[in-house]
């Protein structure tokens, strides 16, 4: 189970780090960012200064150790209000950690409020639905191979591998499992629109055949993630309302002219949507681009 768990886990990290583009003015919010290790090979994927980071964390010590990187680490509960201004970031990113949250809505919503608009969250988590948890139900067990039913820690569990747990015990604590239908309709519901869903490890199967058939039915995979952007929507709807109103900067009713206004700002909407399919398919192409292979010497 150490093995399995190690090669899905490695394989969900790849993921991660695939949908993350290099934006050198970027601002990036990790939300339980623990040591700030795992956050520190997302800042230079991204390619950003340590000042560009920000962290959230619950336990004092381990935001004290990711401080010391070069990161705003704050300590505080994503239960409540977060420490951060409104569209204060390009990206949040949340590596298993919404599993943790009592308060799904609220998480939702307050990426919504932190990310400036078009910015982007990258969500991760263990699958509810994974083959391993189905079958466990079907046994009679506890599904889902990380939940602790007490805040007391993983009790009686053969399956819970973390050997170094955080020093909170409620920190361990698994309170919404999700499976990656739920995961997706939570960010719809908030008003995100769904750029990706990736997910990695199949058990009992390892290696390349365990990443394509994560690829081929994603919804009984070990991991899943989603990239969410958050919407430009009154960008949109004032374009629209540009083109509708006849008072702007050259009046509608004037022949051909009138309307030469309208055609740019309609001009521009497109572009930016073209734009953004584009960058999609760019990265699509980066994660299905096959690795060069090295050269013999």
């Amino acid at each position: 189970m150490e093995r399995l768990w190690s090669d899905a886990e490695a394989a969900y990290r790849a993921e991660i780090l695939a949908a993350l583009d290099s934006q050198p003015s970027t601002r990036l919010l990790d939300v339980g960012c623990d040591d700030g290790a795992w956050t520190d090979i997302v800042r230079r994927k991204l390619v950003l200064e340590p000042e560009q980071v920000s962290g959230l964390e619950l336990v004092a010590k381990r935001a004290e150790q990711a401080r010391a990187r070069g990161f705003d680490v704050r300590v505080g509960d994503l239960d409540e209000s977060w420490p951060f201004e409104d569209r204060s970031f390009d990206l949040v990113h949340a590596n298993q950690v919404i599993e943790h949250v009592v308060r799904l809505d609220h998480f939702a919503a307050e990426m919504a409020r932190v990310l400036r608009p078009n910015g982007r969250a990258i969500v991760c988590t263990e699958n509810l639905a994974s083959w391993h948890n189905v079958a466990a139900l079907v046994l009679g067990h506890q599904p889902f191979s990380l939940t602790n039913v007490s805040a007391r820690g993983p009790i009686g569990n053969p399956l819970a591998l973390h050997t170094d747990p955080p020093s909170a015990p409620e920190s361990w604590q698994h309170v919404h499992v999700l499976s990656l239908e739920a995961l997706r309709d939570l960010f719809v519901a908030h008003g995100f629109g769904i750029e990706g869903v990736w997910a990695a490890g199949y058990h009992p199967l390892r290696g390349r055949l365990a990443s394509r058939l994560a690829g081929a039915d994603p919804r009984h995979a070990h991991f899943v993630g989603v990239v969410a952007k958050r919407p430009q929507t009154l960008i949109t709807a004032a374009a629209a309302l540009y083109v509708l109103l006849p008072f702007d900067v050259i009046p509608d009713f004037i022949p051909i002219v009138g309307h030469f206004d309208d055609a740019i700002v309609v001009t521009l909407v497109l572009a930016s949507v073209r734009q953004r399919w584009f960058d999609k398919l760019c990265r699509l192409l980066r994660r299905v681009r096959p690795k060069a292979q090295p050269q013999p010497t």
